[in-house]
């Protein structure tokens, strides 16, 4: 192509090299390039500052945040385990929704059989809870007498000579346990993982069956 058509084609506006742009087009990209920028930047501006609206939700009032359920008689409830055999018996709160469990039940036979002197014994395991289940009308120390009733029971079965409770029984019975056949044991979970705890109860189960 000579040089006239060359000139006039690009008075006009046409390039004919589509392998190399022409300068007047590379110096316009930069522009529309900033152009596009400005524009994204506008919108992202405009959504960050936009006002809240009208229908956003409230806050939850704090009521709605739930909070650990507590039973009325939260105060009086008693679960007591009573692990039983010939001439002794043992007295401990449950925290299991079902007797001592696997991992302290040989922990309580073999307390059992140290107090009675004999490692061949059988023993026999029974629950007492508080309140019963449909009762409402209860007195806080309704839970106490019951227990107390339930305990002389076991003893009487027994016929217990020795009996082994933890403290927090004791303060439920409230003195109705025989003074000189009681001997205190820690929580059978506080024995379990605590070795000086077991010796030192072994050592007065001894000193007091001497």
């Amino acid at each position: 192509m000579d040089m006239a058509k060359r000139a006039l084609l690009r008075e006009l506006g046409i390039d004919l090299w589509v392998l190399r742009k022409a300068p007047e087009t590379l110096a316009e990209e930069p522009v529309l390039a900033a152009r596009s920028s400005r524009v994204v930047a506008a919108d992202a501006s405009t959504e960050v500052s936009a006002e809240p609206s009208s229908q956003t939700a409230d806050p939850l009032p704090e009521s709605s945040v739930a909070e650990p359920v507590k039973t009325a008689n939260a105060e009086s409830d008693i679960a007591v385990v009573c692990v039983s055999a010939p001439g002794v018996l043992l007295l401990h709160e449950s925290r299991q929704p079902h007797g001592v469990g696997k991992s302290n039940s040989r922990l309580a036979t073999d307390l059992l059989a140290a107090t009675a002197g004999d490692w061949q014994i059988s023993v026999r395991e029974a629950q007492f809870t508080w309140p019963p289940a449909g009762v409402t009308k209860l007195q806080s120390q309704d839970g106490c007498r019951a227990l107390g009733a339930f305990v002389e029971k076991q003893l009487q079965e027994c016929d217990a000579r020795w009996v082994l409770a933890t403290d927090t029984v004791v303060n439920w019975l409230a003195g109705g346990l025989p003074g000189d056949k009681l001997i205190g044991i820690p929580p059978l979970q506080n024995l379990s993982a605590d070795s000086e705890q077991k010796k030192r109860l072994w050592q007065q189960i001894q000193t007091r069956l001497t």
